[in-house]
């Protein structure tokens, strides 16, 4: 399908609007890529898609649209933190630990290994690389347990953490783990 004049101004501007909304401190650098775009623009609008680069600053030019494709992905990215960290809150209070440990980065997963039922040193196994994946299983395994919960859950766990901490946190789940191992 080739491209019509009204895609090439289209993709012209977006390319313009991205370069001054995302990346000012490029528009410097930029000036020789969009001079060279204008001119091929203005000459014939299927230059923009159908001739290659051939300018050495012409190589950057899709970065000028990539936070545009990016910022979606990055507000999603920051829901699905604050949820996870809204449920982890609630599963703290239902464990009988306070909520605002779930939001400091290392202590939470020292909390949720207190809350596993696990000793204190699990979370030094996590920085061995591939033992890691089997103590984060194990940990999830007994964070399951502790609230009553059977294998399938921690399957649950490790393939869709944020749905199943929301249920955990959220729903009637109470906490019979025991936390006495810890100290060991």
């Amino acid at each position: 399908m080739e491209p019509s004049q009204e895609d090439g101004f289209i993709f012209f501007l977006i390319y313009q609007f991205s370069m001054y909304l995302y990346l000012p401190a490029f528009r410097q650098a930029h000036e020789s890529v969009r001079y060279e775009r204008k001119r091929q623009f203005s000459i014939n609008p299927k230059n923009y898609f159908m001739e290659p680069c051939l300018h050495p600053d012409m190589a950057c030019c899709p970065l000028g649209m990539m936070p545009m494709f990016l910022m979606p992905l990055l507000i999603i990215a920051l829901h699905v933190c604050m949820i996870t960290y809204v449920a982890l809150w609630f599963v703290f209070q239902k464990a009988g630990e306070p909520g605002w440990k779930a939001i400091i980065p290392v202590y939470n997963i020292l909390i949720v290994i207190k809350i596993a039922g696990k000793p204190w040193w699990y979370i030094l196994l996590l920085l061995l690389p591939v033992v890691n994946i089997i103590i984060g299983i194990l940990i999830l395994h007994g964070l399951s347990k502790s609230f009553g919960k059977g294998g399938w859950y921690t399957v649950g766990l490790i393939f869709l953490r944020v749905v199943f901490l929301a249920i955990l946190g959220f729903g009637p789940a109470q906490y019979i783990g025991d936390k006495t191992r810890f100290n060991t």
